[in-house]
């Protein structure tokens, strides 16, 4: 079944192969030499590196700028503790699990192929490793010392040898789209379609899966006869991805002798099957015998299955998650970049090295010789050479023996076909002159005044800021919904304690992601509005100005939300923490009740108030309120002697 359906898919995408294989050449700026002469030039002119790398520096800048790149925004009230512990715990994993520098990865892979997959997973490690300990020095050791008059003892280290945990969070890895076969005729990875994933694995990793302790992960059937077999160099001369390995210069290394290292193909199949091939004794049983399980496959040289399980993790659903530069409707494969301009690059290199044979030709010129005119010894003799000198006999004029071809010089033309077909290239992908650093011309849309180029820019911007948003909702959501689903199957309450602190992870508990959905909203938070940073910073400040002063609006929170928005993490270290916050207002009450005054400077009131009108218990002097822009004034605080209580107590309340 599964050798069957990998063929299948193979037959599926080949034409989409044979697009990567050409934009990987054109990435590696490998030159297509067929049909071409010698004398011929072969440049290659590396416009599709240039559109590629500035493509994937825009959408990384937009996509993950933001210390989160995605976080879960409370929408009940009594769940904000719990919501925000959440979101330290996946924003550990993803530091841990460098997510940002794989993304870079699947960026470049988005840019030259137009698809990218990346994998989720959990690393669960436990190593015996050397752990420092600082030694104690006992009391009869201190007294001695103090009675001999000498210095109190050092405490000595010590090492000791103890069973830790080394790795302990999600992980997103990097995918080969060459070796990813979908359900043909699908469009989204789902636990309703089957995909198979081609790797290599070695005797060694296999021999140390058979003999694995956890029972679920053991492997089954590894036999002498299979980690003896050749595997003939299919592992690394696969004819699939023959052309990208000649592009990047990858050299083979087949090793056809028994050894620990020796490769084996791996195809690993993530999909519904009956559950006869997980539970065999299902068989026999009507009832349950087509019955359908998300089911985890392992097939070795396609020949030998070792693995046929229910698939490990909760969702059920494959670990696998798909980003594409433009979506094609109804179609598993997007479009890139380097797809897109694939015709113009050829183009361009077409016309630049035709200009160049051109001018070859123009400085060697070809010369038409009569042959009755030159004796046959002197054939060979005349060459066309910088300072060469031919003889002739026997003829009347030179020109009677030889006659020079004469080429055109290159003209205005060329110059702006080449400016023609850049034109194209820009508007095409998008990645126009004002987005890498250059300012454009005066015949380009704009023109060449400033507030032109801005347009230009704001143009270009747009379109990858909507390719960026989908990015968001499809790739990089996706990415932490599956990494909250590993932690919370995977993830212990010791290991989350260690994250949150004794304090915060005392009450914690972690939240079913189901429920996690119903609670929260998961928001991106990289530029992905036609705001920038600064503009949203300025609108947040406006509306303090205009509602500061309203007892419903809550600066607290607006001072952590703008924090957040100039890029900063920690909202903590610049202002209370929610038990600060509440020390804060319990101290307020306290200080309330005791004085009998209100947040305005009277009595009564409530005491819980702690937003932004919320006011010292009695105004201090020259506490004015500030302009309202067109709103009613507030009340005022009663002023003159004994009107704050700054006059009473000599300090100010806060």
């Amino acid at each position: 079944m599964v050798r069957g359906r990998k063929e299948a898919s193979r037959t599926w995408r080949e034409a989409k192969r044979l697009i990567w294989d050409k934009c990987w050449e054109h990435m590696k700026q490998v030159y297509d030499t067929t049909g071409k002469e010698a004398w011929q030039s072969k440049n290659f002119q590396p416009d599709t590196p240039k559109v590629v790398e500035t493509v994937c520096a825009n959408l990384h800048s937009a996509l993950m700028s933001p210390s989160m790149p995605a976080e879960w925004q409370c929408k009940v009230k009594e769940f904000e503790e719990t919501v925000r512990s959440t979101n330290d715990i996946v924003a550990n994993d993803i530091d841990k699990g460098r997510l940002k520098v794989t993304f870079s990865d699947l960026l470049r892979s988005l840019g030259v192929t137009g698809t990218a997959i990346g994998k989720v997973d959990y690393l669960q490690e436990k190593a015996r490793v050397m752990v420092k300990e600082r030694g104690k020095v006992g009391l009869a050791e201190r007294m001695m010392a103090m009675v001999q008059g000498l210095p109190a003892p050092v405490p000595h280290e010590t090492y000791s040898e103890q069973e830790m945990t080394v790795k302990d969070w999600a992980v997103c890895e990097y995918r080969d789209l060459y070796k990813m076969y979908p359900e043909p005729y699908t469009t989204e990875i789902s636990k309703d379609h089957w995909i198979i994933e081609e790797g290599r694995i070695t005797n060694r990793e296999l021999v140390e899966l058979a003999n694995s302790q956890d029972t679920y992960a053991r492997l089954k059937n590894v036999s002498y006869d299979m980690l003896n077999a050749s595997p003939s160099n299919r592992v690394n001369e696969d004819p699939e991805t023959q052309i990208r390995r000649m592009a990047l210069e990858q050299r083979s290394t087949a090793m056809k002798y028994f050894d620990p290292d020796m490769p084996h193909v791996l195809d690993e199949y993530w999909g519904p099957v009956p559950v006869w091939m997980v539970d065999p004794s299902a068989m026999n049983d009507e009832a349950r015998k087509y019955e359908m399980v998300n089911a985890w496959i392992w097939v070795i040289d396609g020949q030998y299955c070792v693995r046929s399980v229910v698939t490990p993790y909760r969702d059920a659903e494959p670990p696998y998650v798909k980003f594409q530069y433009i979506r094609v409707p109804g179609d598993w494969y997007g479009i890139g970049p380097a797809e897109l301009m694939l015709g113009l690059q050829i183009e361009k290199n077409e016309v630049v090295n035709t200009g160049s044979d051109q001018t070859n030709l123009s400085l060697n010129k070809i010369v038409a010789v009569l042959k009755d005119k030159v004796s046959k010894d002197d054939w060979q003799r005349i060459k066309s050479t910088p300072g060469g000198m031919w003889l002739f006999e026997n003829v009347q004029r030179v020109g009677d023996a030889f006659q020079i071809v004469e080429f055109p010089d290159i003209g205005r033309d060329w110059y702006m076909k080449i400016e023609m077909i850049d034109r194209a290239i820009q508007e095409v992908t998008g990645a126009n002159k004002s987005t890498v650093g250059v300012g454009g011309g005066e015949d380009q849309a704009g023109g060449g005044t400033f507030r032109g180029q801005l347009l230009n820019k704001q143009a270009s911007s747009e379109r990858f800021m909507m390719n960026a948003r989908v990015m968001e909702a499809c790739g990089v959501a996706d990415i932490y919904r599956k990494f909250y689903q590993r932690i919370y199957q995977f993830k212990s309450y010791d290991s989350a304690g260690k994250i949150l602190g004794q304090a915060r992870s005392a009450d914690f508990e972690f939240l079913p992601p189901e429920v996690l959905e119903q609670v929260s909203s998961l928001v991106p938070t990289g530029v992905m509005s036609m705001e920038t940073k600064g503009v949203k910073l300025a609108q947040m400040g406006e509306w303090f100005k205009l509602f500061g002063m309203q007892p419903w609006a809550k600066g607290y929170d607006l001072a952590r939300r703008m924090w957040i928005e100039m890029g900063q993490s920690d909202p903590d270290s610049v202002t209370f923490s929610q038990e600060e916050m509440d020390q804060f207002n319990d101290f307020r009450k306290q200080v309330m009740a005791e004085t009998g005054m209100s947040p305005s400077g009277g009595g009564g009131g409530d005491p819980s108030q702690s937003g932004p009108s919320a006011q010292p218990p009695g105004a201090v002097a020259g506490d004015v309120p500030g302009p309202t822009d067109g709103m009613p004034q507030p009340s005022l605080p009663s002023r003159g002697p004994g009107g704050a209580s700054i006059d009473m107590t000599g300090v100010p309340m806060s």
